[in-house]
């Protein structure tokens, strides 16, 4: 049988060889004037972060040798506990807490730290790139000591089968099956709980390890998606400009939490970060120094402090300003010592007028 193959129409391999001579540098031409217009260089990018529980502010710098370097405060919004026997552990600046069985346990980031890491471009011209977050976690720990003891054993409570157990525990509970041939063949599962146990704060480090890529328009705005080991979080960010100075500045507080109220004082310092200022300031028994407190040219504002140095808070909110009065509404989580107590915070705050 003959296969009829169509002869190639005069000039055909001086065709394909011209499109072979041609379409490489045009592809290549069409890549970099998608890589120049979605440049994310020379702008510092105010962000406004959201998704999975998560909410914050982060200020972005791309630079030409693709790197880049930024700040960011989380304050993930934690859902209230549904019983008071629930665990959770929280760290700088990350806590995990465990929700009701049926739902997906979800974990929230709270605090201020640098970012920094590499960037590039995909083959459609987007911003990739990738940075982690190595944090201290603090868990609470529970630790099951020997212990040995004597139990008296009547099964059903009627002195028909009774003995005497000696054993030892080496963990959490103890386990034995009991076989009664007097008066009658009977086997006995027992577990007993160890009572001697301690419980303690653990330390460890663990890594939050963020992947994104991302939309620019140059000078206008910034819409970038991180994939995390949190979730999905979305940074919505413009060009960053000065905000009005605000260091020396006083404030008052007020922060609620597990139902009690307590009122605050601090003042903000400036720092050689634009619109970032450290946070000093005291509570009903307690007080913090070197917080953090960033201020978005999006009308938000995010704060970050270390309540007698250990108990992490960290919130965000809407920042409003108006002729006779600046203030804002947070909302977040922070650290107690005791890992029952709802994590969940409110922080509102007032500009204090000049004092006498």
């Amino acid at each position: 049988m003959k296969h009829l193959m169509a002869s190639p129409p005069a000039g055909w391999k001086f065709f394909r060889g011209a499109v072979r001579g041609t379409l490489l540098p045009l592809l290549t031409a069409l890549a970099v004037s998608a890589q120049a217009q979605n440049s994310p260089v020379g702008t510092t990018w105010d962000c406004i972060l959201s998704g999975s529980g998560q909410q914050g502010i982060a200020f972005l710098s791309f630079a030409d040798d693709y790197t880049f370097t930024g700040y960011t405060t989380f304050a993930g919004k934690p859902r209230k506990a549904r019983n008071p026997d629930e665990e959770g552990r929280l760290g700088v600046p990350i806590f995990r807490g465990e929700q009701d069985p049926d739902e997906k346990p979800q974990t929230y980031l709270y605090g201020f730290v640098p970012i920094s890491g590499p960037w590039s471009y995909d083959t459609r011209g987007r911003v990739i790139g990738f940075f982690s977050v190595v944090v201290n976690v603090t868990a609470v720990e529970t630790n099951y000591l020997q212990h040995c003891t004597n139990y008296f054993v009547d099964v059903f409570g009627d002195g028909a089968f009774t003995t005497n157990l000696s054993f030892c525990f080496s963990e959490a509970s103890y386990t034995t099956n009991l076989v009664w041939t007097s008066p009658s063949n009977v086997q006995q599962t027992l577990t007993f709980e160890n009572p001697n146990f301690t419980v303690d704060i653990a330390e460890a480090e663990t890594t939050n390890s963020f992947s994104f890529k991302a939309k620019v328009v140059p000078g206008k705005r910034l819409s970038l998606s991180a994939t995390t080991t949190v979730g999905k979080i979305n940074f919505k960010g413009v060009p960053s400009t000065p905000l009005p100075d605000r260091d020396g500045s006083n404030w008052y507080g007020v922060k609620k939490a597990d139902g009690q109220t307590f009122l605050e004082f601090f003042t903000l310092t400036g720092s050689t970060e634009t619109n970032i200022y450290f946070m000093d300031g005291s509570g009903p028994a307690y007080t913090y120094t070197n917080g953090a407190c960033m201020i978005s040219v999006q009308k938000k504002i995010a704060m970050a402090v270390s309540e007698n140095g250990d108990n992490l808070r960290s919130t965000y909110g809407p920042l409003r300003i108006n002729f006779t009065t600046t203030t804002a509404r947070t909302r977040g989580g922070q650290l107690r010592e005791s890992v029952e107590m709802d994590p969940a915070v409110s922080f509102d705050v007032t500009l204090q007028p000049p004092l006498p």
